[in-house]
């Protein structure tokens, strides 16, 4: 099963974090791939995954490609089915610090604007702090 990037932005405006599962080993896959990493079989089917995890790990962007203003937060959160995801965590980079590691947040996504590298406008995972 192929999940297209364009059907995975298209999921993510609709509020769910897709991925897939493999048929085999019942691995999670995300991002999805043509095939599952951890048993290299291809029997893949479209999976919803958990809209909420756990901070791992996060590092705080002071110097900014272009196109973004620093400073700002991108985060891994580790999903309850096993993957990991990449996004932005909203809290003040100012503050951020080793406190912030297994906590709880929750996932959403926000627009982001093309650059002259993209094919346009995409989307972004952001992850909020479950109080």
């Amino acid at each position: 099963m192929k999940l297209r990037f364009i059907d995975y932005c298209k999921h993510i405006k609709e509020g769910k974090l897709v991925g897939l599962k493999c048929e085999d080993c019942g691995n999670y896959i995300f991002p999805p791939k043509s095939y599952c990493p951890n048993c290299g079989e291809d029997r893949l089917s479209k999976a919803e995954l958990s809209k909420s995890g756990k901070i791992k790990t996060f590092t705080v962007v002071r110097v900014a490609p272009e196109g973004f203003t620093p400073p700002y937060i991108v985060a891994i959160v580790e999903l309850p089915e096993g993957p990991q995801v990449m996004g932005n965590l909203d809290y003040d980079p100012d503050k951020a610090g080793f406190s912030l590691l297994g906590k709880q947040v929750d996932i959403g996504w926000k627009s982001v604007a093309g650059d002259r590298y993209s094919a346009g406008e995409g989307v972004a995972l952001t992850f909020s702090l479950v109080t």
